[in-house]
């Protein structure tokens, strides 16, 4: 969890979601659920949890598929340039990837974006 907890700021209220492990793809837009989701699936897997942002992951999937190897993604997704739909493909893409790979992802969506995945909510 250090990885996205490097500053007081970034402290959260963990909230244990309940059946996460059952699943490979979790998304929320509150970022304490989020993180929450993130801490159980690290310790689910005994790895670290590591941090994407929108453009990074978007850069991976178009350039390097291959380095999409996480065990735990914590990607946190923001409205980016360019039609909503291609974003979502990508970004979709880089999950199913990441999960092919044998990992899992959380999908920290921010309040502000409008994009609809098709992933499971875990808004508790």
């Amino acid at each position: 969890m250090r990885n996205i907890l490097r500053e007081k700021t970034d402290a959260f209220k963990y909230t244990p979601v309940k059946n996460a492990e059952k699943h490979k793809v979790l998304q929320s837009r509150k970022k304490d659920v989020a993180k929450s989701i993130a801490m159980q699936f690290a310790i689910e897997k005994n790895a670290e949890v590591i941090p994407y942002t929108t453009n990074t992951a978007l850069n991976l999937i178009v350039n390097a598929v291959e380095e999409v190897n996480a065990s735990v993604a914590f990607v946190t997704v923001t409205t980016a340039i360019g039609e909503a739909d291609k974003i979502i493909n990508l970004l979709e893409n880089f999950t199913d990837t990441t999960v092919h790979n044998g990992g899992k992802v959380v999908l920290f969506i921010d309040p502000s974006c409008r994009y609809k995945f098709k992933y499971p909510s875990a808004n508790e």
